[in-house]
């Protein structure tokens, strides 16, 4: 059996097992909570975007979908492993926050690393968009299910971010987060509606 996990990496989280992680998410002590839950099924819809995108390529003649593609599925790549960076991310700073609720920082920290997954979410719902329109089609219902995780991640980090925010007490701050959070959902209207 491997060795809990104290959110410590990412490199943690990708060696091991789907069912260890689930394992620790519920565990009292573990270090696996709501917020990296959130990234993890981030990580997991740019991982399907990357499979759907993979089988767009294969085949395809049109040089300029191509670029499209292989642009797309460069930032896939990156966006999967800066969610398995954000869940460690996310467990590292409500474990800063729980020793220390006093300390601004910690405070910032458990707002700023969900706010990054809602951003990151936001432009997987784009990807997935993009790949129900002209990715290959006999994939469409692996886009859908792409939305629908990534949509999960996106309204589940601004929930905390949400719930979190009453914690600062700055207005200025407050007020640039409320601000980030409205243009968020605002860019999001279009992908979420059903088809």
């Amino acid at each position: 059996m491997a060795k809990p996990i104290k959110s410590e990496s990412s490199q943690d989280l990708a060696r091991v097992s789907f069912g260890e992680i689930c394992r620790l998410v519920g565990q009292k002590q573990s270090g696996l909570g709501g917020g990296s839950v959130i990234a993890l099924s981030g990580a997991l819809a740019s991982s399907l975007g990357i499979k759907i995108l993979n089988f767009s390529l294969k085949g395809e003649n049109n040089s300029d979908k191509v670029l499209k593609l292989e642009s797309w599925l460069e930032r896939a790549e990156k966006t999967t492993a800066d969610f398995l960076e954000l869940a460690a991310e996310d467990g590292i700073a409500y474990a800063r926050y729980l020793q220390d609720k006093q300390v601004f920082e910690n405070k910032q920290a458990i707002i700023s690393v969900p706010l990054v997954m809602a951003e990151k979410a936001n432009n997987l719902m784009t990807l997935a968009g993009f790949l129900i329109k002209e990715g290959k089609q006999s994939f469409i219902s692996d886009s859908r299910g792409m939305l629908e995780l990534a949509t999960a991640c996106f309204y589940g980090a601004l929930e905390t971010v949400r719930i979190n925010l009453p914690l600062i007490k700055g207005k200025a701050w407050e007020n640039q987060i409320r601000e980030k959070i409205e243009n968020l959902l605002d860019s999001v209207k279009d992908l979420v509606a059903p088809s």
